[in-house]
């Protein structure tokens, strides 16, 4: 053997993690409602670090291999069920030793849908895990699936409006738009909630956007069963 392969440094390979360890460490944060955060954390460590001495490997690269074949990772899960301690534990000064941009890259991680621990907290309307992101780095206005930002989430047919504020305070952007050319205010609109129409319009969304289909969101709301989307607009003076 070369004195460059025996040499090796731990970066300079993948530690392997078994599929049944990453389903392990997946159901030890799911189940996490039944155990006390600090006692997460420690079961955790512990097994994170029991993997690190066996691969010869940073706790750091350990976690950056945790993931399922959807390319979930921990901190995916974690954002799933609103355990911000394990946010927390990447934060540790023992946890990711001089290894600022890994931790980074796992921060703003994607699925194989393109969903980043952000966009699956906002699923989840968890604005306290998604303010905790955005204050480590994370931007708010970062596209996940099909082209959607936290907020395209978040104004979804269970919309929160405290959720909706809350993003707003953080700088959301009210005018993305998807993939299909939708606002969030286009996806309130086909929801025909009309508090969450009525938070965005008083927040300052451009109701002239169109989308892919060249329509406004006032133009969709005419075609709502219930008028009240609708009325809106008209009494905005604004397209329909």
């Amino acid at each position: 053997m070369s004195s460059h392969s025996s040499s090796q440094s731990q970066d300079s390979y993948s530690p392997n993690v078994t599929s049944a360890e990453v389903v392990e460490l997946f159901s030890l944060v799911r189940s996490a409602s039944v155990i006390r955060p600090s006692d997460l954390i420690e079961r955790l460590d512990a097994r994170i670090e029991e993997i690190a001495q066996r691969e010869g490997h940073s706790k750091g690269g350990i976690i950056a291999q945790v993931q399922d074949a959807e390319k979930v990772t921990l901190l995916h899960v974690a954002a799933q069920h609103q355990r911000e301690e394990v946010l927390e534990y990447y934060f540790l000064d023992t946890t990711f030793t001089n290894e600022t941009n890994l931790r980074r890259c796992l921060l703003n991680a994607k699925t194989i849908s393109n969903d980043g621990p952000i966009h699956l907290a906002a699923r989840a309307h968890d604005t306290r895990f998604i303010r905790a992101l955005v204050d480590r780095g994370v931007q708010i206005d970062s596209r996940g699936f099909f082209g959607c930002t936290a907020l395209h989430f978040v104004t979804r047919k269970t919309a929160s409006l405290s959720a909706l504020w809350d993003l707003y305070g953080l700088g959301a952007s009210l005018d993305v738009q998807n993939m299909s050319g939708q606002t969030p205010l286009h996806l309130a609109v086909m929801d025909g909630n009309v508090a969450v129409v009525g938070t965005l319009l008083q927040m300052g969304a451009d109701a002239a956007i169109r989308n892919a289909g060249d329509l406004t969101p006032g133009v969709l709301a005419r075609n709502l069963p219930d008028g009240e989307v609708l009325r809106l607009f008209v009494e905005r003076n604004l397209p329909h």
